[in-house]
């Protein structure tokens, strides 16, 4: 007895086209979620980004300080005449970068200080890790008058990266954390700002340091 084969059942042709147009929509809808989501998660990543480099920005700083707290009388080169954290300038405007680690730069300007961030012995313009501090020393006459030596260090802490020809910068407040869609913005601010105390127990040094910054009274 011969069985009966069943014979397979075919859909019809606008069902499976159904299938497909719906797998078209469903890649249309996540291609659309995907492009709205970008900007965002591009946004997060940025922030993220910036908020790392401020905060070697502000290590950077920390080392500086304990750097010339160390040899408080080594910083005639940075001596200014007026307060500092109201008419320093900022950097010149860059096109090269010479500096040693844990050093002051030869180039483009001497008042800049190396933090080697990523350990090769020198900061350059290739580096994310690399913080470059620009000091500025400000003797306090009237504090000297009364026997207590010391001046005021205002320090700005600018990317290394950011010392190429195609940047600029300014002396305003520091960046935030986030970035805020400034980032091609070619008028670099500085990442950390900030200004210490440094007492100078050497009374010769620190007359040295008062005649570097043309102050009287010392």
């Amino acid at each position: 007895m011969n069985k009966i084969k069943q014979q397979p059942i075919s859909l019809p042709s606008g069902e499976s086209g159904f299938t497909i147009i719906e797998s078209l929509l469903a890649i249309i809808v996540v291609t659309i979620l995907m492009i709205g989501l970008a900007p965002v998660i591009t946004l997060a990543v940025a922030t993220r980004v910036q908020a790392k480099r401020v905060e070697w920005a502000t290590q950077a700083a920390q080392t500086y300080i304990d750097d010339v707290r160390q040899a408080p009388g080594d910083t005639e080169d940075i001596m200014v005449t007026t307060d500092p954290k109201v008419t320093a300038p900022a950097p010149p405007n860059p096109g090269n970068l010479t500096c040693d680690a844990r050093d002051y730069c030869t180039s483009p300007s001497t008042d800049l200080y190396c933090v080697d961030g990523d350990g090769d012995g020198e900061c350059t313009t290739g580096s994310i890790k690399d913080m470059i501090v620009q000091a500025f020393g400000y003797p306090n006459s009237a504090l000297a008058n009364q026997g207590y030596r010391s001046y005021q260090l205002g320090i700005r802490v600018y990317r290394a990266d950011a010392f190429d020809s195609s940047n600029s910068f300014t002396p305003g407040n520091p960046q935030s954390t986030w970035t805020g869609g400034t980032g091609l913005n070619p008028d670099q601010p500085p990442l950390f700002v900030t200004t210490t105390e440094i007492v100078v127990d050497d009374i010769q040094e620190f007359r040295e340091l008062c005649d570097a910054a043309s102050v009287t009274g010392c």
